[in-house]
């Protein structure tokens, strides 16, 4: 079990376990960590983050793959522990934020990773994140899992896959298809060279300036607005929340809708909607 933030206590001594407890004690006791490889020769970068801020930046030029970090806990002893490793598995470069378990029987206890990456830009880049907001830009192919946090993401060159638990996400600029898992949260994706493709179970969703074209599979709860759709438009199960579309340059067509309004203006293809 990864642990973040762990409060344990019985139920007589919670209230004095917290009393006058603040934020900063989050972070009473910080360290740097840093770690660098020469670039040459690697092909791939995967980042194994556990929970703390990740930030990702592909940058012209780099020679190097450099990962920097601010390990932050409540516990003095615990700041040792905390580290970042990385681990070279053929042309593949691991990336791994150690936070070791700990049990706590009575108290507060917090500890995090603040990470910072940077690697050439284009460098594909696969992430599995816990916790924690997460930006990522200029890279290669990307994929992410996280299980929870905001998600912020720019300029991919190539594919760009996100399976994610809760948080916003945040997309701009894909030259490659997009495919989008996500349990709640709003989402946003504009300027995409290929096709979309959502599947979400709540919140809003904002699609804008695709040259392929979009597919939402499913969506439980939550408005839908799509501009500037070179190609059709798909929907195949929608519950409730509006859908507005508008400037479609194929077919727009919705297969099943629960409940909210269903209005289109200037789709250059067929219009295929329940009547209801």
């Amino acid at each position: 079990m990864r642990i973040a933030s762990l409060a344990a206590v019985t139920l007589l001594a919670a209230a004095p376990a917290f009393a006058g407890w603040t934020d900063e004690n989050d972070c009473k006791y910080t360290a740097g960590r840093r770690a660098a490889t020469p670039a040459a020769g690697i092909t791939r970068v995967i980042i194994h983050a556990e929970s703390g801020s990740l930030a990702v930046d592909g940058t012209a030029g780099a020679t190097q793959v450099v990962a920097s970090a601010t390990a932050c806990t409540s516990e003095e002893d615990f700041l040792p522990k905390m580290t970042i490793t990385l681990r070279k598995s053929g042309s593949d470069l691991h990336i791994e934020a150690n936070i070791p378990e700990k049990t706590i029987i009575f108290g507060f206890f917090s500890a995090r990773l603040d990470m910072s990456i940077t690697l050439p830009a284009g460098l594909p880049v696969v992430i599995d994140d816990d916790s924690g907001a997460m930006t990522v830009s200029n890279t290669g192919a990307l994929t992410i899992d996280d299980d929870s946090g905001s998600i912020d993401v720019k300029n991919v060159r190539g594919n760009l896959t996100i399976h994610d638990d809760s948080g916003s996400i945040d997309v701009d600029n894909v030259t490659g298809n997009v495919l989008i898992e996500d349990d709640s949260g709003e989402i946003t994706v504009r300027n995409v060279s290929g096709n979309i493709e959502i599947e979400d179970d709540s919140g809003a969703i904002t699609v804008a300036r695709v040259e392929g074209s979009l597919r939402v599979r499913e969506d439980d709860s939550g408005s839908i607005v799509v501009q500037n759709v070179r190609r059709d438009v798909t929907i195949d199960d929608d519950g409730s929340g509006s859908v507005d579309v508008t400037d479609i340059g194929g077919n727009f067509h919705v297969a099943r809708k629960t409940s909210g309004h269903i209005s289109h203006e200037r789709v250059a293809g067929r219009v295929s909607i329940p009547e209801n």
